[in-house]
């Protein structure tokens, strides 16, 4: 909805917001905002407010977007968020348009909206309704003739989210009076920088945050009080966490870290020291291939669900457990990996390379670790795509429509599954090609340093492929990335994943047809994936 060009309250604007429609597109919902586009479009027609055109990626200093988080005490009416901005453009409201669902709202996630000049004037600002993937959110709309910097203060309004317990992701965000666990994407008003979701996320675009929180308040999950994130990517996926006791400390990777509980869950101490021992391991190995972690305390958040969220500083996991045939492991491994694949690095044209090279070498990690054996891993590995014949999951790895869409339509398991198979394949056909002088890991970490803070296109992809010395690359990806019919079948993934063997893939551990002989005190992998993966109604 438009709003006048006059002085507005805060109440009205937050009834304003509810009464309009907000949630996942459903065509049975589109009834409800007809009268509210109607509008929308004879009052941006006539001039009063429009939409600016995004600002240049190229021409934006450090000093164009500042947030201040306040958390005077754990309580959401105490905590104020201050975003200014010297650019002239519009805003996205935070509403949930990041690429990992983690809940669903009922609205955005923000209250008592105050916007004013660099006289300190209150601004009249407009909106109109955009799409964000499978969600439809706001944009802010400045009138053209005010005075900057702009200053947005506003509190949160965590009464419009709800678990999403359909899709089986993690529990919403909270504020109580104990602890916090807030999401950059529920947090932050955004500068409408692209003309598309990657352009948003992932131009070059400075932010520095700055966090002023009581002395009495325990704070995770971001590496210091002033700092900046690179890309809105790297905003949206800050894990903000506040009040809880440390479980356990440690250090690898080049830097120390932290597990925290955000949850009223009880965990066995020696489960947790061993666990950190663990992972303490699993990160001084990491850095080996992609370099020393970045954020001090470096931080786990567990929470009573299975899987993992990445974050910029920090990750979400679910129970901890160091049972045998437990996976926990791997997911630490996962999302560890994530530190460099998808948040320090992103791509534009592969929304497949996040979540299957994640899969794919955490996998590896586990056997050269000597957690998993290669045997562990066969079936996982070797069978091909279950859905492989199902309509619905007979997308392109390349695909666009996979970055928005495939948690909220249940085919994350093209990518977690399928792509990692992919990404077997190419790990071979780059060994082969390089005389196994380079493999997927070592490409994938080039990757990550040369892009670092920013995204590869697929001509970047492409060329530290060939670079690597893999032949036929433009094949290779004709056949199983761009093409939706692209399954590796059962006899050729049998065949890389044997071929890797003979190529030393599994380092130290190659040689496995006697597994049992040399799996002592090796957890057993189940055959579960990090997400999971429900099959559609036939």
């Amino acid at each position: 909805m438009i709003q006048s060009p006059e002085k507005m309250n805060r109440s009205k604007l937050k009834t304003d917001w509810n009464s309009c429609f907000f949630g996942y597109a459903a065509p049975e919902r589109f009834s409800r905002i007809l009268p509210f586009l109607t509008c929308l479009a004879i009052v941006l027609a006539s001039g009063c407010l429009h939409p600016h055109p995004p600002t240049d990626p190229e021409d934006r200093t450090t000093r164009d977007y500042s947030y201040v988080i306040a958390i005077p005490a754990l309580d959401e009416d105490s905590i104020r968020i201050t975003f200014t901005t010297n650019r002239e453009t519009d805003f996205l409201l935070p509403f949930h348009y990041f690429d990992n669902p983690v809940d669903l709202c009922e609205g955005p996630t923000i209250r008592d909206l105050v916007v004013t000049d660099a006289t300190g004037e209150d601004v009249a600002f407009g909106t109109d309704s955009v799409t964000a993937g499978p969600v439809t959110t706001y944009r802010l709309l400045l009138p053209d003739d005010i005075d900057y910097p702009v200053t947005m203060e506003y509190h949160l309004d965590l009464s419009v989210v709800h678990p999403d317990s359909t899709r089986l992701t993690l529990p919403e965000v909270h504020i109580t009076n104990e602890s916090l666990l807030l999401f950059g994407a529920h947090m932050f008003i955004l500068p409408d920088i692209g003309s598309s979701r990657t352009e948003l996320w992932r131009s070059p675009c400075p932010v520095e945050i700055h966090v002023s929180v009581a002395d009495a308040i325990p704070l995770y999950g971001i590496p210091g009080s002033t700092f900046t994130c690179n890309t809105l990517y790297e905003l949206l996926f800050i894990q903000l966490s506040a009040g809880q006791q440390p479980l356990s400390t440690g250090h690898g990777g080049g830097v120390d870290f932290v597990f925290i509980n955000n949850a009223d869950t009880t965990y066995p101490v020696s489960v947790i020291d061993s666990l950190s021992q663990q992972f303490s391991r699993i990160l001084d190995t990491l850095a080996t291939s992609f370099g020393t972690f970045t954020g001090e305390p470096y931080t786990v958040g567990f929470l009573p669900t299975w899987g993992g969220l990445e974050g910029s500083f920090s990750f979400m996991a679910g129970v901890p457990s160091n049972n045998i045939g437990s996976s926990f492991p791997e997911i630490l491994a996962h999302e560890a990996l994530h530190h460099f694949i998808g948040i320090r690095c992103g791509e534009f044209d592969d929304p497949w390379w996040k979540e299957s090279a994640a899969t794919y070498l955490s996998l590896m990690t586990m056997i050269r670790m000597q957690f998993y054996h290669p045997a562990d891993i066969k079936k996982r590995m070797t069978t091909r795509f279950i859905y492989a014949d199902t309509t619905l999951f007979q997308h392109a790895l390349s695909d666009p429509w996979l970055r928005e869409n495939m948690f909220t339509d249940l085919v994350h398991g093209i990518v977690y599954e399928r792509g990692a198979q992919v990404m077997m394949l190419l790990d071979v056909a780059i060994r082969l090609g390089s005389e196994n002088r380079s493999s997927l890991l070592t490409v994938t970490a080039e990757l990550c340093r040369m892009f670092e803070g920013g995204a590869f296109h697929r001509s970047d992809f492409l060329a530290a492929l060939e670079k690597s010395g893999m032949n036929n690359v433009t094949d290779f990806f004709e056949r199983y990335v761009d093409d939706p019919l692209g399954c590796p079948d059962s006899l050729t993934l049998n065949a890389a994943f044997a071929k890797l063997d003979s190529l030393s893939g599994y380092s130290d551990r190659s040689g496995f047809s006697d597994p049992a002989a040399a799996r002592a005190d090796v957890v057993t992998v189940p055959s579960v994936q990090r997400h999971e993966h429900v099959p559609p109604k036939q």
